[in-house]
């Protein structure tokens, strides 16, 4: 796996997106591999919580790769793109094992999404995150929006999805969006602190108090699963998702950044 790095330490496994040239953006093959390796993690007996964070120091996942996107001849191949992003966020939020997203830069767009798709998250004070979804013609998956929505409201998130509105790590904080906001150089430290701490309590009652926390969440996204990958194809065929996405692309290489 080239794309993903899976780090054990003790009873903690540490899953690293792994393309920072990138900005850890995911691609089709990104987005199987973190499932193959949620799946495999949360039936090992030896992993107690999984940490998920994205390699270097600029980004923690900016979303969808922009070039994948351009690649989209037929609107099948969107909706199969749109469905694997929503396949890879609900094995996230459904693995029994408690997830840990330590945001080390940009979250961006369904890269925000895969945070929030996790337990808990820990921003570093020089992160950002923001839904640049509508700048480039796209939408959110239902799965992102819904998990956002559940965390900061509905209100707030037409806010950040409608303006595509980039928010620092304290204004993450302040609107619940993240749990803990901390120095760059103490990211990792309380990291595992929070993993100690949520390790305290017993496997199957900390399965069991996810599986009934989430049940609400996750029955309305599935009820609403198919909204998404039917936009996200349709608007995949249009001529302004490709003049919005080259427009993007190209101020991207201006400025360093993707994402949706």
């Amino acid at each position: 796996m080239t794309d993903l790095r899976v780090e054990k330490k003790d009873a903690v496994a540490v899953v690293t997106l792994n393309r920072p040239e990138k900005y850890n953006a995911f691609t089709f093959d990104l987005m199987n591999e973190v499932i193959e390796v949620f799946r495999m993690l949360a039936s090992d007996a030896a992993t107690r919580l999984i940490v998920l964070s994205g390699a270097g120091e600029k980004a923690f996942c900016t979303g969808a790769d922009l070039a994948d996107l351009m690649r989209f001849d037929t609107a099948v191949k969107a909706r199969k793109y749109a469905q694997k992003v929503d396949e890879m966020m609900d094995t996230v939020m459904s693995c029994p094992k408690p997830t840990v997203a330590a945001v080390n830069g940009f979250a961006l767009g369904g890269g925000m999404g895969l945070a929030a798709a996790c337990d808990l998250r820990v921003m570093s004070r020089s992160a950002k995150a923001g839904f640049p979804a509508v700048r480039i013609g796209a939408v959110l998956p239902v799965g992102c929006s819904f998990r956002v929505m559940a965390l900061i409201g509905l209100a707030k998130s037409k806010e950040l999805m409608l303006t595509a509105r980039l928010i620092d790590a304290e204004e993450a904080l302040r609107i619940g969006l993240v749990t803990a906001v901390v120095l760059p150089e103490k990211l990792w430290e309380k990291t595992f602190e929070l993993a100690e701490e949520i390790l305290e309590g017993g496997d199957e009652a900390l399965y069991a108090t996810k599986l009934i926390l989430n049940q609400k969440l996750a029955a309305e996204i599935q009820q609403f699963a198919q909204m998404s990958p039917d936009n996200f194809a349709y608007l995949s065929t249009t001529k302004d998702w490709k003049e919005r996405i080259t427009a993007f692309l190209n101020k991207k290489n201006n400025s360093g950044r993707n994402g949706t």
